[in-house]
């Protein structure tokens, strides 16, 4: 198992990353925001999580979030999560909005229920959310909801990354040895003992050959 804090984090609204606004990740709409839709991107140490996926693969994975008092905070709601890519957040350190691209979406969207109450939620997600991130498609996850009010929420982030976490529990990856490419007799006919030689055999990915064994 391994944990990734985030290392940026930052809401996305009406062509700007809100900085400047809010601290928080938020989905969905706001209606007396003027009814624009909230994105919420989170970065991760995507050279840590690279460079384990090339030898191991997810088998299951989870995302803690602690909601704050957004929206209607008191009853459970959807988070939908995305992979995909965003790009020219402010950093972690800067109260400034800027310009900047909604997050673009590379994966389907998958839809948690967050239990109602401000606090820790720990959300299993899908491996398919880390595949995207791992094989180098996606360079971040997001929350968006669309045009959703129902499904407005807000949960801490920039003043504390800390409080994003994913885990992701790893298994290593294999694959099969490959047979000889050739094989030769010492003699075709004899009474004395013959030898069998073979070569062109290779070991899989972290699956090397110890001992080729005869079964003639």
């Amino acid at each position: 198992m391994a944990t990734y804090q985030a290392i940026n984090a930052c809401t996305w609204r009406n062509g700007s990353w809100i900085a400047g606004v809010t601290d928080y990740v938020r989905q969905g709409v706001y209606a007396p925001a003027n009814n624009y839709e909230n994105v919420g991107a989170m970065l991760f140490d995507l050279t840590s999580i690279r460079n384990t996926y090339a030898n191991y693969y997810p088998t299951s994975a989870s995302i803690r979030l602690v909601r704050i008092a957004a929206g209607d905070w008191g009853s459970a709601r959807t988070i939908t999560l995305y992979a995909g890519n965003a790009y020219g957040l402010p950093s972690p350190s800067s109260g400034t909005s800027i310009s900047g691209s909604r997050p673009t979406k590379v994966t389907s969207g998958y839809s948690y229920t967050v239990s109602a109450g401000q606090g820790t939620k720990d959300i299993a997600i899908s491996t398919a959310l880390i595949d995207s991130i791992g094989s180098g498609a996606s360079n971040c996850l997001f929350m968006d909801a669309g045009s959703s009010t129902l499904n407005y929420m807000g949960f801490r982030a920039r003043d504390d990354l800390s409080q994003i976490v994913l885990t992701i529990n790893w298994a290593i990856r294999t694959t099969a040895c490959s047979a000889p490419t050739s094989c030769s007799l010492s003699a075709t006919l004899s009474e004395d003992n013959v030898t069998l030689s073979w070569s062109g055999a290779s070991g899989g990915t972290n699956n090397a050959i110890f001992v080729l064994r005869d079964t003639v």
